[in-house]
């Protein structure tokens, strides 16, 4: 049986979902979502590729998007090219559509001048074949109210918004919140209406309502942080019980994430708040006397994986943490973004160029993508017989230069 794969046309677009939908299970109608992403995704059907069996059928999905993605350094960004909704049906597994689909897709975005491409894998094994590597974590936190003592009080207030209130607000302070932080990607217009419901989607249903709010820094300017979160009551014995689930809370400095998160603790009928999608190292348990009672860590997982494109172009954009001069040589096993590179850098910049000179250290291109971020510990992976040490000293070099102070985190589920 022979497959092609090739962008879809529009009027393909709903047996596009279907397959899709059948490959992740979901009951959600097909014509519902294909208008949804075209009336407000705005989907790009250029860059929605399907594989079709001989008979022109959908029988695997892949699509990307163009992202501003934030590397180690101030206002260190780059375009890279998003991967999502990749799927193929269960009838048609280990045929080969999936490489064909991602190494077409993959060619182009090195041709349109992303640097890298970034994807949140469904399951792990998947990926690292293709030469992503899982570049940021995330972590599900709960905060028991009833021990959440803080050791400080914020000097601005808090104040209940409307979600169109909050659509002005919102957009501002994440930018600006992710252009400081590695692993962060840009959000479109489109994108905040309806994470504040202000344009239905099809897949949420009769949720709790969605509660917005705003910090204000005592001075009076501009909000400096904002929470998104959702209340599910719940009364046992009459005591209530009630579970907070911050959706999203962003702060531009300590005051506001302080405020915002004193907030969410002192709800009234609230015993827990729960959030997901947090970085790994949350100042939360620092604020407060009792962080071993009050915050635990509830789950930890591999989240944002990169892929390098353009090695030369990716390294040079980033900051480094100690200054040096290093030779790595890559290997792509796809040909796309390998080959022996010197980089040198430091905190206020680098170069990066392809050189003949001998390599200080060899590694794979996924490794590469691991690290690129400055969240994963390159001697751990060294450790693991995952990196070839070609000169005294070159792991730990490397290691300390594309180390960061902040780990990376991406907050957005694309």
């Amino acid at each position: 049986m022979g497959y092609s794969v090739r962008a879809i046309a529009d009027s393909e677009l709903v047996d596009w979902v279907s397959a899709m939908h059948t490959a992740f299970h979901s009951s959600s109608s097909a014509d519902e979502v294909a208008r949804f992403r075209v009336d407000a995704r705005q989907q790009d059907v250029y860059r929605t590729l399907a594989s079709f069996d001989d008979q022109g059928r959908v029988v695997g999905t892949y699509e990307s998007f163009t992202a501003q993605l934030t590397l180690p350094g101030v206002e260190a960004c780059l375009p890279a090219n998003a991967v999502t909704s990749v799927s193929v049906l269960p009838t048609h597994h280990r045929r080969g559509l999936l490489r064909r689909m991602i190494g077409e897709d993959l060619q182009a975005a090195k041709e349109r001048g992303e640097a890298a491409s970034i994807l949140i894998a469904a399951e792990y094994p998947i990926y690292g074949r293709f030469g992503f590597g899982p570049s940021t974590e995330q972590v599900e936190y709960r905060l028991q109210t009833a021990h959440a003592k803080f050791l400080a009080q914020a000097s601005g207030s808090v104040e209940l918004v409307s979600a169109e209130r909050m659509r002005e607000v919102a957009p501002t302070v994440f930018d600006a919140v992710r252009r400081t932080c590695p692993g962060q990607i840009d959000r479109h217009a489109i994108r905040w209406d309806v994470r504040l419901g202000l344009r239905p989607a099809p897949w949420r249903g009769e949720h709790e309502t969605l509660r917005c709010a705003i910090y204000t820094p005592s001075s009076g300017e501009a909000p400096t942080g904002y929470v998104l979160y959702r209340v599910k009551a719940d009364w046992r014995n009459h005591v209530p019980g009630g579970r907070a689930e911050v959706e999203e809370l962003m702060a531009l400095d300590g005051d506001a994430y302080l405020g915002l998160w004193r907030y969410c603790a002192e709800l009234d009928l609230v015993s827990e708040v729960t959030a997901e999608l947090r970085r790994v190292y949350e100042p939360l348990p620092w604020l407060l006397a009792d962080a071993r009672k009050a915050v635990q860590e509830l789950s930890r997982s591999d989240f944002l994986w990169l892929r390098p494109l353009d090695t030369a172009r990716l390294l040079e954009t980033r900051r480094y943490a100690t200054a040096d001069r290093v030779v790595i040589e890559v290997d792509d096993p796809l040909g796309l973004s390998g080959g022996r590179f010197a980089l040198e850098g430091g905190p206020d910049g680098a170069q990066c160029r392809d050189t003949t000179e001998s390599a200080d250290l060899r590694l794979g291109v996924s490794v590469l993508g691991a690290i690129a971020l400055g969240g994963n510990d390159l001697g751990a992976i060294a450790a693991a017989g995952r990196v070839e040490q070609c000169t005294p000293g070159a792991t730990g070099r490397v290691a300390r230069m594309f180390a960061w102070p902040s780990a990376p985190w991406c907050s957005t589920f694309f």
